[in-house]
């Protein structure tokens, strides 16, 4: 008996992490990293590097004007964000980016990259250059997008005047204004319905994942997308994969990273059932108005009534009439 219980257990419990191993995480639509500064005079160097899906509302979180900053960051306040890193193809990988961010001398490929020629330190213009080492000399990085918050932050180099960097406010950030169009062009993809590459349908169950243009909302299949975008770049025959995709309708050119998310949502939507109808409430009957009540004047006006009535009926015979006979003297005969 105990082997027979042990081995449904066991069984309970594989099953268990199978069903958990086929759950895939949620793709957000936005996931990168920044690097903020300390805004106090007597902290300038001071700087901090975090991961976030909310650029917005972590810099407020780290200000203390809502809940949710780090510990770190209560001191030193006000903090405003410096640089923001995006482009990453999944939230692990933007995590694993973050780690070698902070700790780059722990993490392998940011020690090869820097060579042993650069010392990690911990002002926030440190970090800039050791983040133009990682997007620049680790080819897993290669991909990403940095966008520099503070204009005169700005390094004089060839990597940061390259078109992977853009400068501008932190609400501006356009990956994360782009992926929410992608999800809101979801309905205008299905009726469309035809690739704007081969002409073929849309359908993600017979012919893969596709995207719709932030721009235009044009859709096409990712394939066709990527084919498109390495001939153009006149890439050799063996590569698979743009370091961005172009519409063919419009032109507009979105990083490779941010359209394979976007394409990623479009699969998740595509499976999702559609949900239940909505039953219509039927529409109340309207019910009869209930009869007045009584009122106490009106039955006593009947009662009152009625009682008139009973006394003015006179019986046919009177007995009065009847007394005066029998008493009346018999009159004397003539």
């Amino acid at each position: 008996m105990l082997n027979r219980a042990l081995l449904a257990v066991l069984v309970n419990t594989g099953a268990a992490l199978q069903s958990t191993a086929m759950v895939e995480p949620p793709v957000r639509p936005f996931c990168g990293c920044y690097l903020l500064r300390s805004c106090d005079p007597a902290h300038p160097r001071s700087s901090y590097i975090g991961f976030t899906v909310n650029p917005l509302r972590r810099v407020r979180q780290h200000n203390g004007e809502i809940q949710g900053g780090a510990r770190r960051t209560r001191r030193h306040r006000p903090w405003e964000a410096v640089a923001l890193v995006d482009g990453f193809a999944s939230q692990v990988e933007a995590l694993q980016f973050e780690w070698a961010w902070q700790h780059p001398e722990k993490s392998l490929a940011v020690r090869g990259a820097l060579d042993g020629k650069r010392k990690a330190r911990t002002g926030w213009k440190s970090r800039l250059a050791l983040l133009e080492v990682m997007c620049d000399g680790v080819d897993a990085w290669r991909g990403v997008q940095v966008r520099v918050c503070i204009e005169d932050a700005l390094p004089d180099s060839d990597f940061w005047r390259s078109a992977r960097v853009s400068v501008g406010p932190l609400d501006a950030w356009p990956p994360a204004v782009a992926a929410s169009r992608v999800v809101a062009r979801r309905r205008v993809v299905d009726e469309v319905a035809d690739c704007a590459a081969c002409g073929q349908p849309c359908a993600p169950t017979t012919t893969g994942a596709f995207v719709a243009c932030e721009r235009c909302g044009a859709p096409t299949h990712l394939t066709c997308l990527a084919e498109q975008a390495l001939r153009r770049r006149g890439a050799p025959a063996c590569a698979l994969v743009p370091p961005a995709g172009a519409c063919p309708v419009c032109d507009h050119e979105s990083d490779w990273t941010v359209v394979v998310r976007a394409a990623k949502r479009s699969l998740r939507e595509a499976a999702r059932p559609p949900p239940p109808p909505v039953a219509t409430p039927a529409p109340r009957r309207a019910r009869a108005p209930a009869p007045a009540p009584a009122s106490d004047d009106d039955d006593v006006f009947d009662l009152t009534q009625t009682q008139a009535t009973q006394e003015t009926v006179a019986p046919e015979e009177s007995d009065d009439d009847d007394v005066v006979d029998l008493c009346s003297p018999v009159p004397p005969a003539l």
